[in-house]
């Protein structure tokens, strides 16, 4: 599982900001609750490398959400741009330890 400091280290957040604590903290516990929810149960403690980088980037991602409540972020030239709800480089990290699903 990911922490509060990990997750500060990995985006290089240095401000002891209340609102920003307080951010970070819910994005390590909804992150960790993904991750647990979508990964097979046999996940081995502490999680492997490519588990854990997937949540920080996850982590960050809720963090830097806070930015776009809408779940639109300005793009600039390219206009609003529709974040996605997983990012497609987090889901190869995870791909070996999600759970399989069939329909």
């Amino acid at each position: 599982m990911i922490t509060a400091t990990d997750l500060t280290t990995f985006m290089g957040i240095t401000s002891s900001d209340a609102g920003l604590t307080t951010t970070v903290d819910w994005a390590v516990a909804a992150t960790n609750a993904i991750i647990i929810q979508r990964c097979v149960p046999d996940l081995p403690d502490p999680w492997p490398d490519e588990v854990f980088f997937a949540a920080l980037e996850q982590g960050a991602r809720l963090v830097k959400r806070r930015a776009s409540p809408e779940g639109v972020a300005g793009m600039g030239d390219f206009g609003p741009v529709r974040i996605s709800v997983m990012d497609p480089d987090i889901e190869a990290q995870l791909g070996p330890w999600l759970w399989m699903s069939f329909a």
